[in-house]
């Protein structure tokens, strides 16, 4: 291919205007709309496709629907028992699990993020809030979690897999925010 005189220097005096303007900040009265994105990265407080997307790649779970079609398998639990009348699940973690912060998974991280889900008590927590408290989730040792439900709850195991545990250890310890700390769940204060 050939380029004549015209052509390049068309081009030359193009990379020469583009070269000259510089990159500025965003206009803060610009909005740029984007399509299924959530509209925070919390997996507590949002419960849509583009979260959900997010979650699954950023979080893990109890446990997870996998294969076509799907099917419960364990994740961060190993096993789980419950009682003849459904009011009571026992979940064993599976040992050795690591945060990306290098800090092992217990049953107590387990517990805050589910006590962190209904004290938030936004879209994921919807099936939990009738019939779970915060103190009915309890860590009978290091890799035991128990719930006691207030009545028995047919789905209760089918909605486990919709909870992301999350670490309860900011961070990065001991920074202080933009513009506020991190309350008793994790979430950023702006006040």
């Amino acid at each position: 291919m050939r380029i004549s005189r015209r052509g390049f220097a068309a081009l030359a005096g193009a990379a020469l205007v583009f070269r000259v303007a510089r990159a500025k900040s965003a206009d803060a009265d610009i909005f740029v709309p984007g399509q299924n994105l959530p509209a925070n990265l919390d997996p507590h407080q949002i419960l849509d496709v583009g979260a959900t997307g997010y979650a699954l790649n950023g979080y893990d779970n109890l446990y997870r629907y996998e294969d076509n079609p799907p099917k419960m398998q364990p994740w961060l639990a190993e096993s789980h028992t419950v009682s003849p009348n459904g009011l009571i699940w026992d979940l064993k973690l599976r040992p050795g699990v690591k945060f990306h912060d290098g800090s092992e998974l217990t049953a107590d991280d387990v517990v805050y993020s589910f006590q962190r889900l209904l004290a938030i008590g936004k879209a994921p927590s919807a099936p939990f809030l009738p019939i779970l408290k915060p103190a009915s989730v309890t860590a009978p040792d290091r890799y035991s979690v128990q719930f006691r439900l207030d009545k028995a709850y047919g789905p209760f195991f089918a909605t486990i897999p919709m909870v992301s545990i999350v670490n309860p250890r900011p961070p990065l310890p001991g920074r202080v925010w933009r513009r506020g700390a991190l309350d008793a769940f994790g979430r950023i204060r702006n006040d």
